[in-house]
């Protein structure tokens, strides 16, 4: 296995990374900046999609299907400062989990998928800063880059 960067990320290129977190059991699609690359990638986040560099052109990124096939659903949080606001209004408590920080300084906060039988898809709570991203939703995978700032999602 190769060796975790500080952050937890592979150490190596955007595809070692790729292929990486593929190993690690997250269903992966090509993307391009943020939007995905193909049609009907949404069937990925029921059906785990093993990690084919070749699906992958040079400079795409990598979006992570949440759903049952990476086993993951997201809470996706675009403006810190209002979610830490809606956090502390509401004496909510993030569990420490694996953390993404953003291209754009948010951040992914990943839980497991529930195993109750039961769909949990996306919804938007932007008077709170966060979406949750359930099936048939994808986040930015580790390694990619911001198209609009540049900077890497770690």
């Amino acid at each position: 296995m190769k060796e975790l960067s500080y952050e937890g990320v592979p150490s190596g290129s955007k595809h070692e990374t790729f292929q990486e977190l593929s190993e690690r059991g997250f269903s992966l699609i090509p993307v391009q900046g943020k939007r995905p690359r193909e049609r009907g990638w949404t069937r990925w986040c029921s059906t785990y999609r093993p990690f084919d560099e070749i699906d992958f052109m040079p400079g795409d990124n990598a979006g992570i299907t949440c759903g049952p096939a990476s086993g993951i659903i997201v809470i996706d949080v675009d403006d810190p400062g209002l979610f830490e606001e809606t956090c502390e209004e509401k004496d909510w408590i993030i569990p420490r989990t694996l953390t993404v920080r953003t291209g754009n300084d948010g951040f992914h906060y990943y839980f497991k998928y529930p195993e109750d039988g039961k769909k949990y898809g996306n919804r938007s709570f932007n008077g709170y800063g966060f979406d949750i991203r359930g099936e048939g939703g994808m986040v930015v995978a580790p390694g990619s880059i911001h198209p609009d700032t540049g900077k890497e999602y770690v």
